[in-house]
């Protein structure tokens, strides 16, 4: 893993000879001009492409290319090519560059900068947090206002008293070379990543093929479970119901990566229990979560109630938990993945019911031993693949912090 001291190599243009940092304000006439955006008629909006392209807001931000769904006929506002463009509106400081003519909204400002355009960007990066803390300021909610913009004292090298155009661009083109840098590795960090994910999927895919001269069968989850149910949540208008609960109640956020279910968030009372569609489960149970977030499967390390998005199963005896828990984990992973390309998934208690379970058997019986040793496998080789996916995404956190610490070198002065 490289150190920020190995990207940052190349020469410093701040430190060249006759360069000086000021502290200016933004709205000096002779650093900037601040355009507050404001909509235009909703009347003049359309999608046909007649008029100028509309910003309404940073959602559609994308680096150094704005995105647009909507024209104007009557754009009150404009922002022209070169203009840093910043969200003003909550959430607040997100920035980008015009990359053509712009209608803009009540949600951003254009800052007509009277310099290198990416040297305010990178500069509006860097000090992202001070400009939420703007956005904090005398109202009831995130804004900031063209009095704060002229107000923010920005720091701009100067050569013979001037702001020094040269030294701006230079000091883009350091950023840039040394983000190059980090960029590349991320890429192949992220690839990695990618590749381990890959492996997981593989490595589920095989473990739940047949080998030579084993037997095994599809069968029907109903049939492997004493009884399958959803939960439901008492009202929350009844305070008995919540007040001093002492009953675990599973939400999907309650559900770990890992599975195992120790504790919940929230409690609800005997009463709650007794006066809703929720239901006490018992340790051991699977969690299947049928909507909502699709496909989270759990199980459950004490006595607990759940909310309706999940459904509880609750194994017969000749079935290995942890087994039937990497099944529809399995199963699970494979929803995400369709519901991801823009499939509808819809799981209900019925489709689970009806979901058909791949099981070893041995002499006309599931095999016990046979899944044991399928989910000893898998529980094993998912803890490696867990332990080198949080090493690299540890090192993907430092790689972006190294960009972080590369802003603050180049304009902490």
């Amino acid at each position: 893993m490289k150190r920020l001291e190995d990207f940052a190599k190349l020469s410093k243009p701040w430190e060249f000879e006759g360069v000086e940092w000021r502290e200016v304000k933004l709205g000096d006439k002779n650093i900037s001009e601040i355009i507050m955006g404001q909509s235009p008629p909703s009347s003049s909006y359309n999608k046909h492409g007649e008029g100028i392209p509309f910003l309404q807001g940073n959602k559609e931000f994308g680096k150094f290319n704005p995105t647009h769904v909507m024209f104007t006929t009557d754009p009150k506002k404009k922002a022209q090519k070169g203009d840093v463009l910043i969200s003003v509106r909550a959430p607040v400081g997100d920035v980008n560059i015009a990359d053509q003519e712009y209608c803009i909204g009540r949600g951003l400002a254009a800052i007509r900068f009277n310099g290198e355009p990416k040297y305010l960007f990178y500069l509006f990066v860097a000090i992202k947090e001070k400009l939420e803390e703007l956005g904090k300021r005398g109202s009831t909610f995130r804004a900031i206002t063209q009095k704060h913009l002229k107000n923010l004292k920005i720091p701009i090298p100067f050569r013979n008293g001037k702001p020094d155009l040269e030294t701006q661009k230079k000091i883009v083109e350091y950023i840039e070379a040394n983000f190059s840098k980090i960029d590349q590795i991320l890429e192949m960090k992220k690839e990695t990543l990618n590749q381990l994910d890959e492996l997981w999927e593989s490595v589920l895919e095989q473990a739940f093929k047949p080998k030579e001269e084993e037997e095994w069968r599809e069968i029907k989850l109903e049939e492997i479970a004493k009884e399958i149910k959803s939960g439901g949540t008492p009202s929350r208008k009844n305070k008995e119901y919540w007040e001093n609960g002492t009953i675990p109640w599973v939400k999907i956020q309650d559900i770990p990566e890992e599975g195992y279910v120790d504790d919940t968030e929230e409690k609800i009372t005997e009463m709650g229990l007794n006066n809703s569609s929720a239901k006490l489960l018992p340790k051991g149970t699977l969690l299947f979560t049928i909507f909502a977030t699709i496909g989270r499967v759990g199980i459950l390390n004490i006595e607990a109630a759940t909310n309706q998005a999940i459904a509880g199963i609750i194994p017969k005896e000749d079935y290995n938990r942890k087994y039937l828990y990497w099944v529809l984990r399995k199963f699970g992973e494979e929803l995400t993945r369709k519901g991801r390309g823009g499939a509808q998934n819809n799981v209900n208690l019925t489709f689970l019911k009806n979901l058909k379970i791949t099981i070893p058997f041995r002499n006309n019986q599931p095999d016990l031993e046979k899944q044991r040793e399928i989910a000893n496998y898998l529980d094993s080789v998912y803890e490696k693949i867990k332990i080198l996916k949080e090493k690299i995404q540890n090192q993907i956190t430092q790689l972006e912090e190294m960009k972080e610490s590369i802003l603050d070198e180049v304009f902490d002065q």
